[in-house]
């Protein structure tokens, strides 16, 4: 199933909940920090140029923005959402990640996130069991929404460079079959003409020998056999 397509459902969650989520979506940026932190120990994000990791800082901060912007009643990815996080993974496929890392890095920045509503509602008994019995269960739906998209797209993209290659690889083949045909036609064409040009080239060689020979004698060659 497209995961475009597939609604996921957002659960009902007190208002006291909602005001700890809240304060998480107003300052998250230790939240951010710690997800990006956790990414960057995955070998191949470790090894991205500055800019690119800047990128993934970046989508790691819509990515938690949508997470908690869903908790306070705003659609869970909207259209432009899924656009924005396809173009980020098609980046990374051209950066040489592999789809395990991909899902790698979405685990753990899932991870932290949860670390982070836990910290929520540490001494709260009655917040903790609706963390855990309402709203665990949407971060799974979440998570795997997310998963389906990353390897939707990781793969669709693999797939046309693929393509891209194939096509190439058969032009340059046709090009290089072309060229050699048409140097083979040329030297078919050169042939006959290179014969006539030995023959004549010959001939031209015989009667010079013919005319120094009598010279040499003292007299025309034809006179030699008179």
């Amino acid at each position: 199933m497209d995961c475009t397509r597939e609604k996921v459902e957002i659960p009902e969650i007190s208002a006291r909940l909602r005001e700890r989520v809240a304060v998480l979506a107003d300052e998250p940026s230790s939240l951010i920090d710690r997800c990006y932190g956790e990414v960057l120990r995955i070998g191949e994000y470790a090894d991205l140029s500055r800019s690119a990791r800047e990128d993934v800082r970046d989508v790691i901060g819509l990515f938690v923005g949508r997470w908690c912007g869903s908790m306070l009643e705003q659609p869970s990815l909207t259209h432009a959402d899924l656009e924005d996080f396809g173009v980020w993974v098609r980046r990374r496929v051209h950066q040489g990640i592999s789809l395990n890392s991909i899902l790698r890095a979405l685990r753990r920045a899932i991870e932290q996130l949860w670390l982070a509503h836990l910290a929520l509602v540490a001494h709260d008994r009655p917040l903790g069991d609706e963390l855990l019995f309402v709203l665990s269960p949407y971060l799974l739906r979440f998570s795997e929404s997310m998963n389906q998209l990353i390897e939707r797209v990781f793969l669709d993209e693999r797939f046309k460079d693929s393509r891209w290659r194939d096509e190439l690889r058969c032009k340059l083949g046709d090009l290089l079959f072309d060229e050699r045909r048409r140097s083979a036609v040329l030297q078919h064409r050169a042939w006959p003409r290179f014969r006539f040009d030995h023959a004549l080239h010959g001939s031209r060689r015989r009667l010079r020998h013919g005319r120094a020979v009598g010279n040499h004698q003292g007299r025309p060659a034809a006179e030699r056999y008179w």
